[in-house]
């Protein structure tokens, strides 16, 4: 009671205020004093930090339905924790601090939030997304790339399982090169490689020799488009 509060900023006088919020890099000090003369005083000095948190990420801004959204952190500095959150409706497949990949099965618009934490600073950045339907290409952002991409209408694999032998079917939107790639999936090792042209449909004959029994990915590419799946080939 009856005390009487004095804040300084270099020696000048700067507010009576018990509390006061000051933003600006420079010496500050408080004086605190009774009826009484009894005096207690605290000195401060506030410095901008050049290494100031700033989370952020990396995001497409659109993709398809079904299609692997991948999110990297470049946060400056990295951070010591990092929450995502996603959309409910978000299928996560990777969720780590520095990186995070999921899926979207419906159209919309969405957003992905980072809450990120370096010693005792917290911070959050957001992004958003548009996932549309593969046949509504037209309507995406012409810079992106997707417009005028061949498009992988339909790819089948039988018989699968199998013995290290079966066909792939690819058809396309249109006539153009096409290649399959076969990878082993725990170890990512490629087993088998083909290409193929000057049609809009494709069949591949497929013959796995001398391979492990084991899951295979199955990848087919054309142009800037991927679609791939996977087979279990038994021994």
């Amino acid at each position: 009671p009856n005390r009487t509060t004095q804040w300084y900023r270099n020696g000048k006088a700067l507010s009576t205020e018990q509390i006061i919020e000051i933003s600006e890099p420079d010496e500050y000090s408080v004086s605190v004093k009774n009826l009484t003369g009894c005096e207690v005083t605290g000195k401060y000095t506030l410095v901008n930090n050049k290494n100031v948190f700033i989370p952020d990420f990396l995001m497409a801004v659109q993709a398809f339905v079904g299609d692997t959204i991948v999110v990297l952190d470049i946060s400056q500095p990295k951070p010591d924790e990092t929450k995502w959150v996603v959309p409910s409706e978000a299928y996560k497949l990777e969720d780590n601090v520095l990186k995070l990949s999921f899926i979207l099965n419906d159209i919309g618009d969405y957003k992905v939030k980072q809450i990120a934490k370096k010693g005792d600073c917290n911070n959050s950045k957001t992004h958003a997304i548009q996932i549309f339907k593969r046949e509504d290409i037209d309507n995406t952002d012409p810079k992106l790339g997707y417009k005028g991409l061949i498009k992988i209408q339909k790819m089948d694999i039988a018989p699968n399982p199998n013995y290290g032998t079966f066909s792939v079917y690819a058809e396309l939107s249109n006539v153009a090169d096409i290649e399959l790639i076969i990878t082993r999936s725990t170890t990512s090792a490629v087993v088998y490689q083909d290409k193929a042209s000057g049609a809009s449909s494709h069949k591949f004959d497929v013959q796995l020799k001398n391979v492990p029994q084991d899951i295979y990915v199955v990848t087919i590419k054309s142009g800037s488009y991927i679609m791939t799946k996977k087979i279990l080939v038994l021994n």
